[in-house]
């Protein structure tokens, strides 16, 4: 952690508190990258293809999110992108 003036710089804490100094965006994305990996690590082979077991399926959130890509979660990003391109 890194102290300018009173605060705590250097948390992802703070980003969400929102500050935005260089060493607040580095742990945010430091916090957001491990989040991702730790998501796609738990993500499971059904079928051929990965499903991750938490996320709300039929959503872009899990596909995106969770890297989801079970036929509901592909179902909901095709239909975001359709509605995107109309």
């Amino acid at each position: 952690m890194t102290y300018l003036g009173e605060l705590e710089h250097g948390s992802d804490a703070e980003y969400g508190a929102g500050c935005r100094c260089e060493y607040c965006c580095q742990a945010h994305r430091v916090y957001n990258a491990e989040l991702r990996a730790k998501r796609m690590a738990e993500r499971v082979l059904v079928n051929g293809r990965l499903v991750h077991p938490k996320p709300k399926h039929g959503t872009t959130n899990g596909y995106f999110h969770y890297g989801c890509r079970c036929v509901d979660c592909t179902a909901a990003r095709t239909a975001a992108q359709k509605r995107v391109a109309a």
